[in-house]
């Protein structure tokens, strides 16, 4: 889709990077080949020991500005990006995924049709080893109590007014895995709105070491205390609501946990894990899930058939 763009707002994009050489110059790249003519390029990097160096300087010509040094890790090094940017929209792109074709084009077009308008996202394409698929949910939550249950959003595909950054800061540094999350939880708790744009912006990288995929359970205490962060400014039936939904988002992925030990043939852990939900929560055998999952376990009949 071609936009017609009468005014280019000046974008910053930060790229946070730490011995990812392998990927970052396909990232620049993406970033690059927009030519979108109000691009502020800013590249961070944390010290690599690889070739990212001579990765960035292969785009000398297209980065606003980098350094290479030692940082307190990604959240520290895309403040310094922050504190460095000078665009009227800001974001990050993580140096291994990627801007689609016209994404910042789409951004620019979002931007200047709605001037009220503070925060977009849009969907990301998941890629990796055999994998293609589309991330970023559809269905925004409804209030800041769906907010604090699940992350919503493609961070790659996510923008903002600087506007926004200078009211509410940057990010919170003790974070280093839900740190997006946060950000986006603060801003619902400032009073900005997110508006979804149907078109997927970036792709995202699932790889062996990346963060998403390695460290499931760091993330997973980051949300919850994420949760405790927010806590105190819930109100009391908001407390109630939020840790009746985190209880039953658990209980979900405990039989997702099963389903995969199921399907390892792993009976007894999977029989153990189904039978712990049930016994926490007995309605979930009269939803299709639990029956689902309880059937599997107890028939002895993986997900599919092999």
């Amino acid at each position: 889709m071609r936009f017609q763009i009468d005014q280019y707002p000046r974008i910053s994009v930060i790229t946070p990077s730490f011995n990812q050489g392998a990927y970052l110059g396909e990232t620049l790249a993406s970033v690059t080949s927009q030519h979108y003519p109000g691009l502020e390029l800013i590249v961070m990097d944390g010290g690599s020991t690889d070739d990212s160096v001579e990765v960035i300087k292969s785009f000398a010509g297209a980065v606003t500005y980098w350094e290479s040094q030692p940082d307190n890790g990604q959240s520290h090094a895309i403040n310094k990006g922050f504190a460095k940017a000078t665009g009227d929209i800001v974001c990050w792109l993580n140096s291994d995924d990627v801007f689609l074709p016209g994404a910042l084009n789409a951004v620019a077009h979002a931007f200047n049709s709605h001037p009220d308008w503070e925060w977009v996202s849009a969907p990301s394409l998941k890629f990796g080893d055999g994998l293609h698929e589309v991330g970023g949910l559809y269905e925004l939550p409804h209030d800041r109590v769906e907010w604090l249950r699940f992350c919503p959003l493609a961070q790659p595909s996510t923008f903002w007014k600087r506007s926004l950054y200078d009211r509410l800061g940057g990010l919170d540094e003790s974070f280093h895995f839900a740190l997006d999350y946060e950000y986006w939880v603060r801003f619902v708790f400032g009073g900005a709105s997110v508006h979804f744009m149907d078109r997927p912006l970036s792709a995202y990288r699932l790889h062996d070491v990346s963060k998403t995929i390695s460290s499931q359970e760091k993330f997973r205490a980051e949300e919850e205390r994420l949760r405790e962060k927010y806590w105190d400014k819930l109100t009391r039936p908001e407390q109630r609501r939020l840790a009746r939904l985190v209880s039953q988002s658990e209980d979900v992925l405990e039989l997702t946990r099963s389903v995969a030990l199921m399907q390892a043939k792993q009976w007894d852990d999977a029989r153990k894990g189904v039978l712990s939900v049930l016994r926490r929560s007995p309605s979930m055998i009269f939803t299709k899930a639990g029956a689902a999952s309880l059937y599997r376990v107890l028939a002895k009949k993986p997900r599919y058939n092999e």
